[in-house]
């Protein structure tokens, strides 16, 4: 069977989002594709053009996630939640190594990587904010921009702080970092739907 493109990226995520992207080499993604070097080197002319394209694949499969998600049957403090419940799972499996690898062994990729990915995120978190107030779970008296992109940057900031083997603690911040978000945000109706939601996946939990 003929390998594709796809495939290979699919499991080079994978080994980026376990092991970093430093401790990974050309020689282990043959190895764990199950080809030779040389194969490899056909989709990619070096490992920074490996990097890229992975990282590319990583955040294509996420957003696609995000931007597909049924918000016809989710208020906007359920889109929230449920949005940040399925991060905490891609978060789970992962470590922030990759982060830490990008941003001092592949800056100008770091830089490259995130920019569309970050504005996409900060645009679909201010059109959520906009659909809170049009329900009347969000408050309508702060800067719907400013408070994307500083919850954004904060949460990513305190996430990545956390070592590899801390992945409790990261899951555990994760769901603080968003609620005490939505807490600041909604009005006493939008209280009332997240304390709703926690209830009831709590109970789902037990």
């Amino acid at each position: 069977m003929e390998i594709q493109l796809k495939d290979i990226l699919k499991q080079v995520a994978s080994m980026f989002c376990k092991y970093g992207i430093k401790s990974v080499s050309m020689d282990d993604v043959a190895r764990e594709i199950g080809v030779s070097k040389k194969t490899v080197y056909l989709f990619f002319k070096d490992k920074e053009d490996l990097v890229l394209k992975s990282l590319e694949h990583i955040q294509a499969s996420h957003l696609d996630w995000i931007q597909n998600l049924p918000r016809d049957q989710y208020n906007a403090v359920e889109e929230v939640l449920e949005i940040n419940r399925k991060i905490r799972e891609i978060f789970g499996g992962s470590t922030p190594v990759i982060d830490f690898d990008l941003r001092k062994y592949y800056p100008k990729l770091h830089k490259k990587v995130n920019a569309n990915h970050d504005e996409v995120v900060l645009s679909m978190m201010e059109t959520n904010i906009e659909k809170g107030r049009k329900e009347g779970l969000f408050r309508s008296d702060f800067d719907a921009r400013l408070i994307s992109v500083l919850h954004y940057r904060k949460a990513f900031d305190v996430i990545s702080s956390f070592e590899p083997d801390e992945v409790n603690s990261r899951m555990d911040a994760m769901k603080q970092i968003i609620e005490y978000h939505l807490r600041g945000m909604c009005t006493p109706k939008g209280i009332e739907e997240l304390e709703k939601y926690n209830q009831k996946h709590t109970t789902n939990e037990k």
